[in-house]
């Protein structure tokens, strides 16, 4: 686990730049791009887990 978040750094580095660059496309505060794709990765896993549960063959609407 450890390893893996070290080896994590060149990843993070470039998703907060291109974080970053989203920001100056759209004329947002970086921090507000950073918090608003936390929040959709969070519903994802969220979507995901649910799913999960629910077995492979379920649909969700």
């Amino acid at each position: 686990m450890l390893d893996e978040q070290a080896d994590a750094g060149p990843e993070v580095e470039r998703l907060l730049g291109a974080a970053g660059e989203l920001a100056v496309m759209l004329g947002a505060e970086p921090e507000t791009v950073i918090r608003a794709l936390a929040d959709i990765i969070r519903r994802r896993i969220a979507f995901e887990r649910a799913k999960a549960e629910l077995g492979a063959g379920a649909r969700i609407p």
